[in-house]
């Protein structure tokens, strides 16, 4: 493993480097800087632009109605008003992968060729966690927003056949104990298999992974969660913040309740120390509630593009991928070390293993290193480079390993 971190992160750095040059190259001949994209992509490419002196003109988007108005202080404008400036403009293509092809779509049928895709492998140079491990936190079994393209149901079903342990909920306690025994390094996602603020202890696991200087990101719909909850927490400096909002096919079980639209505009118009919202970005399971986009106000950009868990859900609107037969790597975590960690102590490979398939061992007795070493990692390692595991090969964040 150790030998394809330093491979990987060579060629990253390579990619990096010329990714620059390239923007650099159009700016020698007068061009100026749009940032295709206003979403977590249009956050890294500018946050790199900035960290290497290069001015940004704007930020463009092709639909301004789901999007933020300004990104660290640029004006967000449509895709359309850019064009039609008709100045020198070159675009940094700024979506996921998956969906490269849309801006690429946009900027041909508008005549536009002075564009920059996305560079290769721009999952793992975008984002920091890739060389890092990070644990998913599931507090509780048994999540009420049951949201419809979510596999709830399989994964309360083998936890309950599968456990000798079944604990329902992990206590401060328990979150004390496995957190002091993952690396330093390590990042506290508190997202997993259910909505982090339904355990009774959900707000306290997140201040005691703050005092002991975990970077900490938070995936929320802000069910279970109080006013007075949230003002304990407001001021921690998360690395990321994802919001879960209702949608109009009420696909998430989110009540429409008096106390959550307080709490939803106190978070909404909450903000981080340089100005920016509290909430990096919003996400949905259709088209988002009307009432919560009047709410939100172009704050922060709302998404719903879905996925279908690796094969764990079917239908027409999801995101799929077909069986990979290459060597492949995760483009979330190179070694594999992007966990998810249940109630009892369990670690699963992955937000994708709903039902279990790879538990890779138990953090209640056995060390973290020992469970990331363990013979079930060892099969998921050799079926990835050869041949097996279908989670892995039905996953949107499959990569071949082609260096």
């Amino acid at each position: 493993m150790r030998e394809s971190y330093s491979q990987k992160k060579a060629v990253l750095d390579n990619i990096k480097s010329e990714y620059i040059s390239a923007v650099n190259n159009y700016m020698k001949q007068d061009y100026s800087i749009v940032v295709y994209g206003a979403g977590m992509y249009g956050m890294k490419i500018c946050q790199m632009l900035r960290n290497n002196n290069i001015p940004i003109a704007a930020i463009g988007v092709t639909n301004i109605k789901y999007n933020r108005d300004k990104m660290f202080g640029i004006r967000v404008h449509t895709i359309d008003e850019l064009v039609n400036r008709r100045q020198k403009y070159v675009y940094l293509l700024a979506i996921k992968p998956s969906a490269q092809k849309i801006l690429e779509d946009e900027m041909n049928s508008r005549g536009v060729n002075s564009y920059i895709k996305l560079p290769k492998y721009a999952e793992e140079l975008f984002d920091e966690t890739f060389f890092r491990p990070v644990i998913e936190i599931t507090p509780r079994i048994g999540c009420s927003v049951n949201c419809h393209f979510c596999p709830q149901e399989l994964f309360l079903r083998t936890y309950n056949k599968l456990n000798r342990d079944c604990k329902k909920e992990m206590s401060i306690d328990d979150f004390k104990y496995y957190v002091d025994k993952t690396p330093e390094d390590c990042i506290i996602d508190f997202s997993g298999f259910v909505e982090p603020f339904l355990a009774h202890d959900g707000v306290e696991m997140i201040k005691y992974a703050y005092e002991k200087g975990r970077d900490i990101r938070l995936f929320t719909t802000l069910v279970g969660l109080t006013l007075e909850g949230f003002k304990q927490i407001e001021d921690i400096p998360f690395k990321f913040v994802v919001l879960h909002i209702p949608d109009v096919k009420k696909y998430a079980n989110i009540p429409l309740t008096k106390e959550y639209f307080e709490i939803l505009q106190y978070v909404i118009l909450k903000k981080k120390k340089d100005g920016m919202p509290f909430v990096d970005m919003a996400n949905c399971q259709a088209e988002p509630n009307p009432d919560v986009v009047k709410l939100i106000e172009n704050r922060f950009p709302i998404s719903w593009q879905l996925i279908d868990r690796a094969g764990n859900l079917e239908g027409d609107e999801l995101q799929s991928v077909v069986a990979n037969e290459n060597n492949i790597y995760c483009t979330r975590a190179l070694n594999m070390n992007h966990n998810v960690l249940l109630p009892n102590g369990d670690l699963l490979l992955c937000c994708m293993d709903f039902g279990m398939k790879r538990v890779l061992g138990n953090l209640k007795s056995q060390d973290y290193e020992e469970v990331l070493r363990g013979i079930t990692m060892g099969k998921v390692i050799e079926e990835n480079k050869n041949e097996g595991d279908l989670l892995c090969r039905k996953c949107v964040y499959a990569q071949s390993f082609d260096i």
